[in-house]
């Protein structure tokens, strides 16, 4: 683990400032969607007005930006496991569940221009205007 730290560590002054903020942002216990979206915001986590452009929408209507540059995303989904500082990430069973637990976002993955989400989770009226202003397939997670 520590090698892998080490090179995480020292790549991050060469890493986008989107990808960094990122990297330093943590979960903490019984945090709210609110809670999560500022500390992301507080942390320099990149967000957009455009819909288009996000690959998370959080219950009011928050949207973390994919990072795009000259239409290719540079950030990836798997970011959001620097939410958690106990160690949980995206390998362990259950980590997508918890995820949509813990923030209650949607997932967009717009090269696909799909829209996911567990069954269980309702978007609020934000998110289900925005999810019907992108016109992405509903595919469920």
């Amino acid at each position: 683990m520590l090698p892998v730290f080490l090179f995480i560590y020292g790549q991050l002054e060469r890493m986008p400032a989107c990808r960094q903020s990122y990297m330093s942002a943590t979960k903490e216990k019984n945090m709210t969607p609110e809670d999560v979206v500022s500390k992301l915001e507080n942390e320099g986590v990149e967000f957009t007005h455009d819909p288009f452009q996000a690959i998370y929408i959080f219950p009011m209507g928050d949207m973390v930006s994919g990072c795009f540059n000259y239409g290719m995303r540079s950030e990836d989904h798997r970011i959001i496991e620097s939410l958690y500082d106990d160690g949980t990430d995206r390998y362990q069973p259950g980590f997508w569940e918890k995820v949509f637990e813990d923030t209650e976002a949607v997932m967009v993955i717009p090269e696909n221009r799909q829209i996911t989400y567990p069954d269980w989770l309702k978007p609020t009226a934000s998110q289900q205007a925005l999810i019907s202003e992108l016109g992405y397939e509903y595919v469920p997670f």
